[in-house]
């Protein structure tokens, strides 16, 4: 990123001392020619080039980012209270992911709204229940989570636990999370791409 910065500063200054017109960037923008004669054109195609770069960066960090899981979310409690409905209204899932920074993070996307709870996991534990007569095999993760919120100011802590279940048609999941004030949001559904369709 800082060299791409440093590319397009070079480049400007190229074309300002050699008095050059800059030819269509991008057909599909429709920019005329833009002659370097004069300090206004030169601040236009500037402000052009930051442009450029603020999508070049945002296109990095999608890449950057590693999804581990995306939970699609089928039940949704809050407090013992059903809110089914609006969780999938509003296209509720869990993602766990790592960030470009490599840090570890899980997160309550609502696609509808575009916004989410989101933030770092600490003191995460693992276990392995192994498929017995009665029960599927399934994984326990149990961990702290320090989450903010998109759309406010809030912050706050919670405990979670997450069994991610393998079933022969899919992987479903069970998640209970304990935020600081002691409100308790309880989660059901299946992870993303797991579901097996039979075939004819």
């Amino acid at each position: 990123m800082i060299f791409t910065a440093k590319f397009l500063h070079s480049w400007l200054l190229f074309l300002q001392s050699k008095q050059l017109s800059v030819s269509q960037i991008d057909k599909s923008l429709k920019f005329k020619m833009i002659p370097i004669n004069n300090l206004s054109n030169l601040m236009k195609l500037k402000f052009l080039c930051l442009f450029v770069v603020s999508l070049f960066s945002q296109t990095l960090v999608a890449q950057e980012q590693e999804t581990y899981g995306k939970f699609i979310i089928q039940d949704a409690r809050y407090n013992n209270s059903d809110i089914s409905e609006t969780a999938l209204d509003e296209g509720r899932y869990l993602v766990f992911y790592n960030t470009k920074e490599k840090e570890f993070f899980f997160a309550i996307v609502n696609a509808k709204n575009d916004n989410q709870s989101f933030g770092r996991v600490f003191n995460f534990e693992t276990k392995s229940n192994a498929e017995t007569d009665t029960e599927y095999k399934a994984d326990v993760f149990t961990f702290n989570w320090s989450y903010k919120h998109s759309f406010d100011d809030r912050r706050g802590t919670a405990d979670v636990s997450f069994i991610k279940i393998y079933k022969p048609a899919g992987v479903t999941f069970s998640v209970s999370i304990f935020l600081e004030n002691l409100d308790h949001l309880e989660y059901k559904g299946y992870m993303k791409g797991s579901i097996k369709v039979k075939e004819d």
